[in-house]
């Protein structure tokens, strides 16, 4: 079970000196979904339940042979790029900072997971964080993946007018 709430980035954190990880994935299908995904040197297929907060989720570590193979499968318009930053935050919670790129270029969103939907929902961002996007559907990683790069622009410019 995957225990998340996801923010728009109102003002970019310091990240020097932090570990940057790359990540790229693609969208295999999207009822059910199913994610390929490139984290540094590891691959994984994931599977994923509906719902915003919380939703069932299964993470299986694959090769980079079988990664290889999979991204054949991939049906999303585009594969979603982006570098990862953890930043602690208190009560030993990460903040995980996305720096989308390509078609997203500009776009920063922020998730912090949790072991209960409690500890979710009496969660305060910090100041950094912009709105959040938990409950908005269209701003899911998968639904970005299969958006047309006009959509996709005209989304991105709503979202950060608001």
């Amino acid at each position: 079970m995957e225990i998340e709430r996801k923010f728009l980035v109102a003002a970019l954190p310091d990240v020097l000196g932090l570990e940057c990880r790359k990540i790229e994935q693609g969208y295999i299908s999207r009822d059910p979904e199913i994610r390929i995904r490139k984290k540094g040197e590891k691959h994984f297929i994931t599977f994923k339940g509906k719902g915003d907060l919380s939703r069932a989720e299964t993470e299986i570590a694959i090769s980079e042979k079988e990664y290889g193979e999979l991204c054949a499968f991939v049906t999303s318009c585009r594969v979603i790029k982006k570098a990862r930053y953890e930043l602690k935050l208190e009560n030993g919670l990460i903040a995980e900072l996305d720096e989308y790129h390509d078609a997203l270029a500009g776009f920063y969103a922020v998730e912090v997971e949790f072991a209960s939907e409690e500890e979710a929902k009496a969660f305060v961002p910090p100041v950094w964080f912009g709105r959040e996007l938990t409950y908005e559907e269209r701003v899911k990683n998968m639904n970005l993946a299969y958006l047309t790069d006009l959509e996709l622009k005209a989304l991105i410019e709503e979202i950060k007018g608001e």
